[in-house]
């Protein structure tokens, strides 16, 4: 895939990944939270979003959605991050992992999967996939998931590098 090398930004890149997701692996909609650089496990919206499907996530459902991204009371997102593993849920409405302000942001939606981007060791942001079906697990599926949601990774990578201070050679080796 060469989301990761041709994106020109990470926002860029989110909307392309989730768009082929949606578009090869019947997700209705995608978006992505970055977290926070402390380390904390905090996520914040990145209010970017590929919709295939306006009925299951109209602009309502989005601004939900991006409202309670960070929700205490939620294992989800909390658990993606934690455990810097993909977690699936068939059905939202009956996993008791969903806090009821989740539950209710994410309205018609019936399957959630959200997978995190990692990058020198942690966990730097997660992408979520939406749809209006119930949507069993599949460890094949989930397994080109990852990697395509891996791709973002290259992309922070390129614009850590891009906005690194410039050291100079020879700038640690100074003597007096």
């Amino acid at each position: 895939m060469a989301v990761g090398r041709e994106a020109g930004s990470f926002h860029q890149a989110v909307r392309d990944v989730t768009r082929l997701l949606a578009e090869s692996g019947g997700w209705d909609a995608g978006t992505a939270y970055l977290a926070a650089a402390d380390g904390s496990g905090a996520l914040v919206s990145t209010g970017v979003w590929h919709v295939a499907n306006e009925q299951v996530a109209p602009l309502a459902t989005r601004a939900a959605i991006d409202a309670c991204c960070d929700d205490a009371d939620d294992q989800v997102l909390r658990r993606t991050v934690a455990s810097s593993t993909a977690t699936w849920i068939a059905n939202v409405t009956v996993d008791p992992r969903l806090s009821d302000a989740r539950r209710d942001a994410l309205g018609g939606i019936r399957s959630v999967c959200a997978v995190p981007v990692s990058s020198a060791g942690r966990v730097v942001a997660v992408v979520e996939l939406f749809a209006a079906t119930s949507t069993a697990p599949d460890p094949s599926r989930e397994r080109l998931i990852v990697s395509a949601v891996g791709q973002l990774a290259h992309v922070i990578e390129r614009e850590r590098a891009a906005f690194a201070p410039a050291v100079s050679p020879g700038a640690g080796s100074q003597r007096s």
